[in-house]
């Protein structure tokens, strides 16, 4: 197989050929000297010999000339052929070094442009920026430093960062950075103080961010935004809040007192007026009534009293909050649901003489352990207004069953029922419906009643619809088989 005829393998040919060329000549020329020294050394000189000698000593310089020339032709040929390329090869790297240095040049411009663009940023920028090494040495501070922490830039280079840093601060800050740098995160974040140059502290809301040089050496940048102002309307809303809540609790206890008056006023009018009336009539008629009219006057006066000391007793109870203080206030003891529940009822049903008012369906051999006397409070104030507030006819019914560890009561009613808006607020003190009309009422017993049950650690909820039922759900904890 023919190889290939390259310009080397040419090249290498044609110098090949000139220098076996070169040879031959110069090979001639030897054998031609050495002819003549001899014709000189064994023959004598005549005129025709002489100028035949003459003859070939100037072929020879002929041939000498022509020998010279084509050694140097064969000189330039090579020196052409070995340094063209090295020219091209020169030229080459000439150009690609124009190209690295016009790189170089078009790199260091735009890191200059770079830089200037970063000075501009670090210059006009109100947060604080911050670079360290791993040692925490600030090697660089921007110019906002002069406005934050009243330093200049040199000042704070060289300084260690947590010089500035609050000592309380430390941990938090010392924290970050290690959880940054162990989960290669590389960035954090943490609210820190830092001490101004008056000796202040100033609160920065700071990001910063790990550059790792090699592996385990790196340095942070930090940049820091001034929060000490958000700080300050936090403080500042909070106290709002605070006086808001203050202020709204204080309306709350002056419209509290403002229904207490009112209904004060209001519930102790009528019986302090018929009091009034009777004592003014025996006074002044005593000799005109007979014995027994005279005793109605007096049993009537007694009954109005006593319902002057029942509120007077409710207010006391909802005023000095006596079995809401702490449960060690109770006094337990083991008794029959049921008969409680039927003891509250009978004596129900004759003050509003309605008989058979309340239906009991509770079992017979339920206990409880509670304060008799405090869950009665509860009990008779939510079947009071279950009956004040239903038709006569409508009966009252009354259930409990065992539910969550505990003990349900459940009281069912049918009449005027509670407004949905007004559902969250009847239990708190003085409260009345909008829907109940005239009948008379502190607000008080739905107050009592809720705190009488908290007491014992249980809850009370209601479920109504206005002119139809109301449901009134009672869980106590301490429910016992007989």
């Amino acid at each position: 197989m023919l190889t290939p005829f390259t310009p080397v393998r040419f090249r290498h040919f044609y110098l090949g050929g000139l220098t076996v060329i070169a040879l031959i000549a110069l090979l001639s020329y030897g054998l031609l000297s050495l002819y003549i020294r001899q014709q000189l050394q064994f023959s004598v000189i005549t005129p025709f010999t002489l100028q035949l000698l003459r003859q070939d000593v100037a072929w020879l310089e002929r041939l000498e000339l022509a020998l010279l020339l084509l050694m140097l032709l064969t000189l330039a040929l090579e020196l052409f052929f070995v340094f063209r390329p090295m020219e091209r090869r020169i030229q080459t790297h000439e150009q690609a070094l124009r190209a690295d240095m016009a790189r170089q040049h078009s790199l260091t411009a735009a890191l200059a442009h770079s830089e200037e663009k970063l000075r501009l940023i670090t210059d006009h920028v109100h947060d604080l920026i911050l670079q360290t090494d791993a040692q925490h040495v600030i090697a660089f501070a921007s110019p906002s430093a002069r406005a934050l922490l009243g330093y200049e830039p040199a000042a704070l280079r060289g300084r260690s960062l947590t010089d500035l840093l609050h000592p309380d601060d430390l941990a938090a800050f010392a924290g970050a950075l290690d959880v940054a740098a162990q989960s290669r995160a590389n960035h954090f974040r943490a609210e820190v103080r830092l001490r101004h140059a008056d000796g202040q502290d100033v609160w920065l809301e700071t990001t910063g961010r790990l550059i790792y040089d090699e592996p385990g050496n790196f340095s942070s940048v930090y940049l820091g935004r001034d929060t000490s102002v958000r700080r300050q309307m936090e403080t500042l809303l909070r106290e709002q809040s605070t006086l808001r809540v203050a202020l709204e609790k204080e309306q709350e206890l002056g419209d509290l007192k403002s229904r207490m008056m009112e209904r004060i006023t209001h519930e102790f009018r009528t019986p302090l007026t018929v009091v009034q009336i009777a004592i003014e009539t025996l006074l002044h008629y005593s000799d005109r009534l007979s014995a027994e009219r005279k005793q109605d006057k007096e049993i009537l006066i007694k009954k109005h009293i006593q319902r002057i000391v029942d509120m007077l007793d409710e207010i006391n109870l909802v005023v000095r909050n006596d079995f809401l203080q702490s449960s060690s206030r109770l006094h337990p003891t083991r008794f029959v649901l049921a008969d409680l529940c039927r003891e509250i009822a009978t004596a129900l049903e004759a003050q509003f003489d309605l008989p058979g008012k309340y239906h009991l369906a509770l079992p017979p051999a339920l206990m409880l352990r509670a304060d008799r006397g405090i869950l009665s409070y509860a009990l008779l104030h939510i079947l009071r207004n279950a009956a004040r507030f239903s038709p006569p006819d409508a009966p009252v019914v009354v259930t409990a069953a065992p539910d969550a560890g505990g003990l349900r009561v459940t009281i069912t009613n049918q009449g005027t029922g509670i407004l949905p808006a007004e559902q969250a607020r009847v239990f708190e003190p003085f409260f009345r419906g909008s829907n109940i009309g005239e009948i008379s009422g502190l607000g008080l017993g739905l107050t009592i009643a809720r705190a009488a049950v908290v007491a014992h650690g249980g809850h009370i909820t209601l479920a109504s619809v206005p002119g139809a039922t109301t449901r009134f759900d009672i869980w106590l904890p301490g429910a016992e088989d007989a």
